[in-house]
This record gives structure tokens, sequence and C-alpha cells, in this order.
């Protein structure tokens, strides 16, 4: 048999399982569901390491240390989030009631992150899982399904909670996007697949990894502030969801910030150089995905030009936008794009240009002491969530940010499905209202 009509077959057989399991599932009380979250995030977290060496090596992404690290980090944060929350069930004037099963389509670039998201939301949640497995993250997939199987089983939770195509295809998930009966699908940043998504009736939410704008404003701490977008862009090589790529700097702070980022080992390129980088870096009008998660040393070394080992970040600074200019793609890798502007509402312009170019922009950091400036950017721009005096990707994902821990991170402010915030539990539910008679009328 073909390998997509296998696909396609394993998805009706996922969708008709799933559908029989989420009847059963609503049959479980919140006491069940909590300790079959308990022992399913005991499971991954015992299982970690094996878990992230498997997907570093069969994907080719990011460093073993940065996705072992930041995995446990929002492990860890997620489930202490969800642990005491009222999810499902009644709350004085309304009811939680599960939305009805979830199809996700994982980023390639943080598969397993992804999951593991979706997987605690959805079992919080009370509600089935199909994985649409991206062929990047095959064997990862099976073997985190497999043992959130294993520990379900051991709470005599339900057949076929969660469940993932093994027929790896487009075909399968659009088979499941088409036929399945579950009502919710979060699309982790696969565009090729946001028009079926779009199409298929269901509730979407659309989580993109994003370009993400940062601002530095004259009055910020610059030799902070550039310690933290260094520490932030470059983590696991520029692929988490976030991830800064264009610098706004206001010019009088413009040669300061540079010689700090000169000096946190970030290597400023010649126009001959960008030229190299940007030509390896593109294949068409896309990014090669074989390019992503490399070192700032080996895209250059690939380039044909030297730099240090230990540098971080490469960065190409830009005296104005060019419609022709690649490096406005979005660009998951440790390379960095730095503007300058005169003022606050110049560089204002050039961050809702930037956000709305040509990708899913859909977070922003302002680094400022100025009060009225920074109420000016968290009003006017428009993205999901506006980091102050911090970084966009571990405040955005809410690992040190006061935001709700996700690696699913919505898209709405880009006109791609219904979810601006970072994806939570709540999401997954709807809320039935309860109403009585007012005596007072």
């Amino acid at each position: 048999m073909d390998r997509d009509l296998a696909s396609r077959q394993e998805a009706r057989v996922l969708s008709d399982n799933a559908k029989v399991a989420q009847r059963q599932l609503e049959l479980l009380d919140e006491r069940r569901i909590n300790e079959a979250l308990e022992i399913v995030y005991c499971m991954i977290r015992q299982n970690i390491y094996s878990l992230v060496q498997l997907f570093v090596d069969e994907s080719g992404y990011g460093n073993l240390q940065d996705e072992s690290n930041i995995e446990l980090q929002l492990l860890d944060a997620l489930y202490q989030k969800l642990k005491d929350q009222k999810i499902l069930g009644v709350h004085q004037t309304e009811v939680g009631i599960a939305r009805g099963g979830v199809i996700f389509i994982p980023d390639r670039k943080n598969a397993l992150l992804g999951m593991i998201c979706i997987i605690l939301l959805c079992i919080k949640s009370g509600n089935t899982l199909i994985i649409g497995t991206n062929a990047r993250a095959e064997e990862t997939t099976k073997k985190l399904v497999s043992l959130v199987i294993e520990a379900l089983h051991q709470k005599s939770y339900p057949l076929d909670v969660i469940s993932c195509l093994k027929n790896v295809d487009d075909a399968g998930i659009e088979e499941l996007l088409n036929y399945s009966s579950l009502k919710v699908v979060v699309n982790a940043g696969n565009q090729k697949l946001v028009p079926i998504c779009r199409n298929s009736g269901k509730v979407f939410y659309y989580g993109s990894t994003g370009a993400s704008a940062v601002f530095i404003e004259r009055s910020a701490k610059i030799g902070e502030t550039v310690k933290e977008i260094v520490k932030s862009k470059g983590f696991n090589c520029g692929t988490l969801p976030g991830a800064e790529q264009f610098l706004i700097v206001d010019e009088p702070v413009a040669e300061k910030v540079i010689e700090n980022l000169q000096r946190e080992g970030c290597y400023f390129m010649s126009a001959a150089e960008e030229k190299r980088l940007i030509q390896i870096l593109l294949q068409g009008r896309e990014v090669d995905i074989e390019q992503i998660g490399k070192t700032a040393h080996t895209l250059a070394k690939e380039a044909g030009f030297f730099v240090p080992e230990n540098t971080k970040l490469l960065v190409s600074y830009q005296e104005y936008m060019s419609e022709f200019d690649g490096y406005r793609k979005e660009i998951p890798c440790p390379v960095l794009i730095m503007y300058k502007e005169s003022d606050w509402l110049n560089a204002c312009e050039k961050c809702i240009k930037l956000l709305t170019s040509e990708h899913d922009g859909h977070s922003l950091s302002i680094y400022s002491e100025d009060e009225e400036i920074i109420y000016q950017f968290i009003t006017k721009k428009p993205v999901g969530r506006v980091m102050v005096n911090t970084n966009t990707t571990f405040s955005a994902m809410g690992i040190d940010g006061n935001i709700t821990p996700s690696a699913i991170l919505g898209a709405a402010t880009r006109g791609i499905g219904s979810l601006s915030g970072n994806l939570e539990a709540k999401d997954l539910i709807y809320q039935r209202a309860i109403v009585r008679k007012d005596k007072n009328i």
C-alpha cells in the first residue's frame, strides 16, 4: 500500500478510537484526571534526557545541553501551573467542559517541546489527543507516546486517549483534519497546512515561532540589556519560540550597544559576508531547514568566512529595510539583524513594519526606563505579548516571565488562528453557563 494511503487509513482508525476514548474520559472525575497528570509528568521527567538525546540525534536541531535545560524548565513550570488548577467541572456559575479532542501538528524545530506541552494540557483538560507526527521527529514521537501510554495504563486510563500517526505523511494529517470528529486543531507552525486547518470546521489555534523584534531605548541599562538579548537569542542556536531576530537601537546609544554586543561574543559581518551567509541560509524564498540548529561558527564556516569558535551570534547591520532583503525572513538561527533609529517614534514604526512584513511575529521586547515610552509600546503594537526589560525567548514561554508557561505561542495578531496568547488548558475547554432565575426581578 502506498504511504499516503496507509497514512489516511491509519488516521481514520485513530480518529474512530479517539472518539470512543473521549466518551470514556467524560466519565472521569477531577481526582482521576489529576492522578493521570502527575504520573505522566513523572514518567516524562524520568525519561527526559533519553527523549532529548533521541530528538537531537534524529532531528539534527539544537544542542543536547540547551535542549535538556529548556525541556525540563518548561515541563516543571507547566506542571506546577496545572496541578492545582480547576479546569473541568462546576465553578460557581459555570461548568468547564472538554471541547472534545485535539489534533496536534508539531513544529519540526521544537517538536518535543510542543508535544510535551500539549500532552499535559490535554490530560488536564480531559481531551483525547492525536499527534500528526513530523517526519523529523518520528522516533521521538513514538517513544514519547509509548511512555505516556505506559504511565496512563498504570492508572487504568481509557485506551487511545493519546496516539500518533506511525505512517508519517501529510496525507494522514489532512485526513485527520477532514475526517476526525475531534473538535480542536493546534498547528504549532506548519504554514503549508494552515489553509486546511482553517477550513476543517474545527477550533483552530496556531502557535508560531515568529521573529521577535527588540527595541533598546536610550534610557535602557545597556550592559544588562545586551547580555539578556545575547543569552536569549543564542540559546539552542536561536530555534526557540519567540526568539529575538530584529534589534532596533536608539541612535544615541548605538555605539555603546555595538561595543557590548562584540564584548558578549557577537560578530558583525561585512556586506560580502552577509551576502555569503544569506546564500546558504535561503533555499529559494524559504530558510533551508538543514541550516536550522547550527552554531554561528558552523554557519560562518559553511558560508566561507571565519569567526572565532566561541562566537554566539552573527550580526547583520542594516541601514534600511528592503523588500529584496533576505534577512527580513524569519531565520531560526543564531543570526541577529540590527537597525538604528533616531528616536523611539521611528523605532516604533520600524517594529510594526518588521512584525507585519513576511512572518508571524507575535512578540516584542522593549528595554527602557521611561514609563511613557513603555506605555506607548505595550498599547500600540500588533503582538500577543510585550516583554518589558526582559527577553523574548524564556519570558514569552513563561519560564522567567509572569505569563502562562507554554511552548505554543499564539499568532492571532497576524491573522492566523484564534489564539493570541500562550496556549493553556482553559483554551481546550468551553464554559457552560449555569443560569438561575433572578428572584429580584
